[in-house]
């Protein structure tokens, strides 16, 4: 059953909170309105605030009576949210509001048919909550950055040096409420294009157009060790199959993925062939699906792939010999789960092809490798850029890069010791050490805040699903969370 209705739910302030940041819409680089409306709210309770060029928000609020000689905690979250939606959907989340609803079937809070953007809004409703409410706590600070999910830069690059005076930080950017994450893997944003040599197509040959959709998707981190496909690699890798055992095939375009960091759920190839190959093409990309969907294990169950004569006929296309280096290149370029870590059992390394999109005669993309290691994702730019150099990309970029975070001393630490602590005492369940394979800002703000080098931790709800239209979040995971966040305040010394 569905209940848009939140009234009756707990932790009541965390949810009216959540509800009101949902009715906004605030996706990458369109979070001034929802920066404004919890400036002016934040103000209104009487909190020390300040507002960055970027649209971020540093908040500081004063100890409660009998708590003034508690040390300082930062609260941190990201105000923005990842767009995607299903094509029947008919919304605009550039200028309209999601409507988030509580599945009492499941316990989860969910969406229509969208994203639900509980990465990071749940997060930044408990620090709204915490800040505009009147719960016992020593000192706090809270910042709410922008851009998170697609340009970490933009954000960071608008603070100053030594921007936080917390000594402590809490993150609240994960997605496993009985984990406290004390490393996180780093990321770089690398981009590069290709420009298309068109020529004029043998009379013979017609356009087609060839198509994959309804992929599961998902985060391309947290999701990345799931056997999910990437709509663009399975294609390509199809397409190029066919052009080595069968017939002649001739590139028009490719089209895929909407985020580099969301595992590409579609992608539109159109292609020149002759019209006496189109039933062995469509057998062809059928038999490549079948075996995709059983290596997905249960996953990818609702994809389709389509093979139909184009509405407009192409009168160019590029050569044979270059569409099979292009399709070669996309479908076998690195991606998915490059290395793991044996000791942690957790992905160490992997890679997504986020974006490829046709403008005019030129294919531009967006990958966005990760790892743990900085030397490593040198690597990984450097064996993209070589490969891609065969195949005739060029002006590769690497438009942002986030370092990998990993805390020197669990044992020490003074603010992963009292999550510890409160997370049994507020649940009575036990939280462990681990290592996020989604990036987080921990590491950029380390380096404009020394000093909290070992004392920062990872916290969060359960999501399941995140970046993907299935995105749902646990509500006991929540009343979790929000009541360890009030205990931690009182357990810290």
């Amino acid at each position: 059953m569905k209940n848009y209705n939140f009234q009756k739910l707990e932790p009541k302030g965390v949810l009216t909170w959540f509800k009101k940041i949902c009715s906004i819409p605030h996706g990458t680089h369109n979070e001034a309105q929802l920066s404004k409306t919890l400036m002016e709210a934040l103000n209104k309770a009487g909190c020390w605030v300040k507002q960055f060029s970027s649209g971020a928000l540093l908040v500081r609020k004063a100890a409660t009576k009998g708590f003034e000689k508690k040390p300082m905690i930062c609260f941190q979250a990201h105000m923005d949210m990842v767009l995607v939606k299903e094509p029947y959907v008919k919304i605009d989340l550039l200028k309209e509001p999601i409507k988030p609803y509580y599945d009492s079937k499941d316990k989860c809070i969910k969406c229509d048919g969208t994203t639900l953007g509980s990465d990071d809004g749940v997060g930044v409703a408990c620090i709204m909550e915490l800040m505009t409410g009147k719960y016992p706590h020593g000192p706090i600070e809270a910042l709410i950055t922008v851009c998170e999910e697609g340009d970490v830069g933009y954000c960071m690059n608008s603070l100053p040096q030594n921007v936080l005076k917390a000594k402590h930080m809490i993150n609240l950017d994960i997605d496993l409420p009985d984990r406290m994450y004390v490393a996180s893997i780093g990321t770089m944003e690398v981009s590069f294009e290709r420009k298309l040599k068109y020529l004029p197509i043998p009379k013979k040959t017609k356009t087609y157009h060839v198509s994959v959709s309804g992929l599961d998707g998902g985060h391309s981190g947290l999701m990345i060790h799931n056997p999910i496909n990437n709509a663009i690699a399975f294609l390509s890798e199809a397409l190029y199959s066919f052009a080595q055992e069968h017939n002649k095939i001739r590139l028009v375009s490719m089209d895929g993925g909407l985020l580099m960091n969301s595992i590409a759920t579609k992608a539109d190839f159109v292609v020149q062939i002759d019209p006496k190959d189109a039933d062995e093409l469509k057998r062809h990309v059928q038999h490549a699906w079948n075996n995709a969907r059983t290596l997905a294990q249960g996953l990818d169950k609702n994809g389709k792939v389509s093979v139909k004569p184009a509405k407009k006929q192409s009168k160019v296309a590029c050569s044979v010999e270059e569409t099979e280096k292009i399709l070669f290149f996309y479908g076998f370029l690195p991606n998915g789960v490059y290395r793991m870590d044996i000791t942690m059992k957790h992905v160490f390394a992997c890679g997504n092809i986020g974006v490829v999109k046709t403008a005019k005669d030129t294919i531009y993309t967006v990958c966005l490798p990760r790892s743990f290691s900085t030397p490593d994702l040198d690597r990984q730019f450097n064996m993209i850029r070589y490969f891609g150099s065969q195949a005739g990309m060029t002006n590769f970029k690497r438009l942002t890069h986030c370092p990998p975070w990993l805390t020197k001393s669990v044992e020490t630490s003074t603010i992963i010791q009292a999550w510890t602590k409160a997370f049994h005492k507020a649940t009575g369940k036990y939280t462990f050490p681990a290592r996020a394979s989604g990036g987080l800002e921990t590491a950029e703000l380390i380096t404009k805040c020394p000093q909290l080098d070992e004392h920062c931790v990872a916290v969060g709800p359960r999501i399941r699903e995140e970046h993907s239209t299935r995105e749902r979040v646990e509500l006991d995971s929540i009343k979790e969370l929000w009541k360890t966040i009030l205990q931690v305040l009182k357990e810290i010394k």
